[in-house]
């Protein structure tokens, strides 16, 4: 009986790596083929495996599994890389140098709101018209701790793009 070949949900991503989660195969073997010249596998041979590189826009890799007797079995998942950068951290010092919460690219989503929250799941900051103008400080103008907080960027078409962010002064 061949193995059906699972290679996971298709995912949108804003950073130029992921992880991939593929089914393991019952009989035989798996091995991820990359359909994009740049990228490259943590371990092609494995079902979970980090992928790096991602192309902007599209990218496609396949799922194949075989045993040596039954025939190959194939499943392609895509990954869409989005045109934007979202920092993992910022540091809202006065240096001059990363005091904001910058999300390269913004402009390409149209009007964005951003609310951030704290680890208690408090918001600490709202705008309804975000432009890269966050600069860690909360809804009163007081500033935030170094702690990790929650965002939510949300587009006028209401898809929503959550993350964390670490702010460290």
């Amino acid at each position: 009986k061949p193995s059906i070949s699972y290679a996971g949900e298709d995912q949108l991503v804003f950073t130029d790596k992921t992880i991939l989660n593929a089914n393991m195969p019952l009989v035989g073997a798996g091995d991820w083929i990359n359909l994009n010249s740049g990228n490259w596998f943590a371990n092609p041979s494995l079902p979970s495996t980090d992928v790096n590189n991602l192309d902007l826009g599209i990218n496609t890799f396949v799922w194949k599994i075989q045993n040596g007797v039954c025939p190959i079995n194939f499943d392609t998942v895509i990954v869409i890389r989005e045109d934007v950068v979202i920092p993992s951290g910022f540091s809202p010092n006065g240096d001059g140098v990363n005091d904001y919460f910058y999300v390269k690219g913004i402009e390409t989503l149209g009007n964005v709101s951003l609310t951030v929250f704290n680890r208690w799941g408090n918001i600490v900051y709202e705008n309804d018209s975000y432009s890269n103008n966050w600069n860690g400080k909360n809804k009163n103008g007081e500033e935030l701790s170094d702690d990790t907080y929650y965002f939510i960027l949300k587009q006028e078409s209401e898809r929503e793009i959550k993350g964390y962010i670490i702010l460290k002064r």
